[in-house]
């Protein structure tokens, strides 16, 4: 999902809650400095503007319960608390509740906070296809423990059913097609040369195996055997 300026703004006029958050993540873009004194002094487009700095931060920290050192001593209070508009009265208009002046703080600087829920979307969705991805992968692991394996005609045919049911054509050829790459990506079984199985390269053994031959006679394959025996012994002295 992708917010619009308009959509933020219409939460805003409508949440008071969504109000507070702002705050928060208006004041979380801050600079160290700029949260500490309450007041805007470098000119980066983030977080409050010079004219807001000073009750934005009060207001962010009223909202987390920080003390004006930015730690955390007080129980978190809404905007709409009883003691707000005697604590926060010198930050609005005459007759203005200090949730109303968060409000108009908000809505001046909605284009950030855009952005920031834009990109929380976004961190969403990319952490829900990774858990997806690895779901999938999850149950395609217990399937081929279960079932084996598929051969390239079996994934080709599926592919291929796929492919013919979005958008239609010869299946026989989606197939053919299929198959084809799957075997030049993942050759089949019984077209891999399967590994030598011998003596390691190096070893006496694997020497006495060359000089053998590959059929040796039976006389042949004691007198190496021998040969191997006595390398080995003479290389433990």
């Amino acid at each position: 999902m992708s917010y619009t300026r308009d959509e933020i703004n219409a939460i805003l006029m409508t949440n008071d809650r969504a109000v507070e958050r702002a705050m928060i993540r208006l004041f979380e873009l801050q600079t160290q400095g700029e949260q500490k004194v309450a007041h805007t002094t470098h000119q980066n487009d983030v977080g409050f503007c010079a004219c807001d700095a000073k009750a934005g931060t009060r207001f962010a920290r009223w909202v987390q319960g920080f003390n004006d050192r930015n730690v955390k001593k007080f129980a978190p209070k809404q905007l709409t608390h009883p003691r707000a508009s005697r604590i926060f009265g010198r930050y609005c208009r005459a007759g203005e509740a200090p949730i109303d002046r968060a409000r108009r703080i908000a809505l001046k600087h909605s284009a950030q906070l855009v952005r920031i829920a834009n990109a929380k979307a976004e961190a969403a969705q990319v952490a829900a296809a990774e858990d997806s991805m690895a779901g999938a992968e999850e149950v395609q692991e217990r399937e081929v423990t279960k079932y084996g394996r598929p051969t390239n005609e079996e994934l080709a045919a599926e592919m291929a059913a796929e492919s013919y049911g979005a958008a239609g054509g010869n299946q026989e050829e989606y197939y053919q097609r299929h198959l084809a790459r799957l075997n030049r990506e993942h050759p089949p079984r019984e077209s891999v040369e399967e590994e030598s199985v011998g003596p390691q390269p190096g070893t006496w053994a694997h020497t006495a195996c060359m000089m053998a031959g590959p059929n040796p006679s039976e006389e042949e394959g004691e007198f190496w055997d021998r040969w191997k025996d006595e390398m080995k012994d003479r290389d433990m002295r």
